[in-house]
């Protein structure tokens, strides 16, 4: 996945259950690859070294406190004037889960063994990094159908969990992943 991540005033898109502190976002390199033996000379998944180059990324929001809660990712153009909520790869997504753009039961970190690229898979959520993490899987409403979660524009549309659950809680290290691309 050799791409930027442009998302544009994607701090304004995010929604909070209390009075949370979102100071903003941070996009971190997660995973490059550079020939068959990354991210270690023990991974065996792509051994002809078709993901050379590409980069996983991953989107967190950062917050203030520890017991900070977000609810939802959105954009509401029409209503509220919300900019559409879009992540833009030039280079393309990388997409080897192919049922929804939001993370959901599809993508458990058991299988990951049988097919290791699925751990690298570009998606929407709410501090799911996996369906088998701690807490409850983010429900989405609006998104397109299909896995084209980088040609895809959001204008009306959400992914949202009810609730305060643990992965929708900041914890100590400040922050809830968003976004994987």
């Amino acid at each position: 996945m050799k791409f930027r991540l442009l998302i544009l005033g994607f701090a304004f898109c995010l929604v909070s259950t209390t009075h949370a502190q979102m100071l903003g976002i941070t996009i971190e390199v997660d995973t490059a690859f550079y020939g068959p033996n990354t991210p270690t000379i023990d991974d065996t998944f792509d051994p002809t070294g078709s993901m050379d180059g590409m980069v996983t990324y991953r989107v967190y929001a950062d917050f203030a406190n520890a017991t900070d809660v977000i609810s939802a990712i959105y954009s509401d153009v029409a209503s509220l004037g919300t900019i559409p909520m879009e992540i833009d790869a030039p280079c393309g997504c990388f997409n080897p889960v192919n049922v929804s753009i939001a993370m959901d039961g599809s993508n458990s970190s058991l299988f990951w063994d049988a097919f290791p690229i699925w751990e690298y898979d570009t998606y929407w959520t709410v501090g799911m990094p996996s369906s088998d993490a701690p807490g409850i899987i983010p429900q989405a409403i609006g998104l397109p159908p299909g896995n084209e979660v980088c040609s895809a524009s959001i204008t009306d549309g959400s992914v949202f969990v009810a609730g305060s659950p643990i992965n929708a809680i900041a914890g100590d290290d400040l922050r809830i992943l968003v976004a994987q691309g």
